[in-house]
């Protein structure tokens, strides 16, 4: 597996905190740098969630646009005209750095196929934001199926401390129902796209009761660092309806990483 360059900028946190009512909750810092060669692969790894290069000429064809970089800021990366927009690009960005984490760091596969199949640019598809598998050869009642839950904010000017509680109110209407639909959508894109095997990994996680398997949550606020206060987390009880793991990721100047990374995924292409 070719690892990243960017994954050696997940550092784990000895500052492990509690919510109110005790629950635990990890930290991890994105400890990133200007690291020209890094960030120039992580936008390449990073582009190919939304089209995979050896796709994109075909898909300028027939279209007025000459670049590559003009064709995925018109029509393929969330752009930044307006609030909505932000929003979504701030929430894809989000998304896949906690499924890079999940993928690299801890070893699950993570499709990422919902990202190539937007049918408009500036909405987030509906469902479950990641879910993650690990499956054992032969598979077993110890294959692992992980939905999660993110949750973002990037804003210096206007912090909101309720990023982790709404994640967790999210990861629960998952575990109700989301989940369910995401694995049809899911197989069927799958499926659609010829990749029989990841759909055939799709049908083993979807019938619990006569395929068991473990099936785990978990619930993540992603927080520029200026923003983060230790007492978002220490001050609130989280509730949890459900078992679920409670996560933070933090660095520095998130926003303009996120624009940074578009930017080069964009100039690059």
């Amino acid at each position: 597996m070719n690892i990243p360059l960017h994954i050696c900028w997940f550092k784990k946190s000895n500052n492990n905190l509690k919510t109110k009512d005790g629950e635990n909750v990890e930290i991890w810092e994105f400890s990133h740098t200007d690291d020209s060669s890094v960030l120039s692969n992580w936008a390449n790894h990073f582009r190919n969630n939304y089209m995979k290069d050896d796709l994109i000429d075909i898909n300028m064809e027939g279209t007025s646009i000459t670049s590559r970089k003009e064709f995925f800021e018109k029509s393929i990366f969330p752009n930044t005209k307006d609030q909505c927009s932000r929003n979504v690009r701030i929430g894809d960005f989000s998304e896949l750095l906690v499924a890079d984490y999940f993928e690299y760091k801890e070893n699950f596969i993570v499709p990422r196929s919902k990202y190539e199949g937007k049918d408009n640019k500036n909405f987030s598809p509906r469902g479950t934001d990641i879910i993650c598998f690990k499956i054992n050869n032969p598979p077993s009642q110890n294959d692992e199926l992980l939905s999660v839950e993110v949750k973002a904010n990037f804003s210096i000017k206007y912090p909101q401390k309720d990023k982790l509680e709404k994640a967790i109110e999210g990861a629960v209407a998952d575990d109700s129902c989301r989940i369910a639909e995401s694995l049809v959508v899911m197989k069927n894109r799958f499926y659609r796209e010829n990749k029989f095997e990841l759909g055939k990994l799709v049908s083993r996680f979807q019938n619990l009761t006569d395929n068991p398997f473990k099936k785990e949550t978990a619930a993540v606020a992603v927080y520029t660092e200026e923003s983060f206060r230790d007492s978002y987390i220490t001050n609130f009880n989280a509730n949890l309806k459900i078992p679920m793991r409670l996560l933070v990721f933090k660095g520095k100047d998130f926003m303009k990483l996120c624009n940074k990374i578009y930017e080069i995924a964009a100039n690059e292409a």
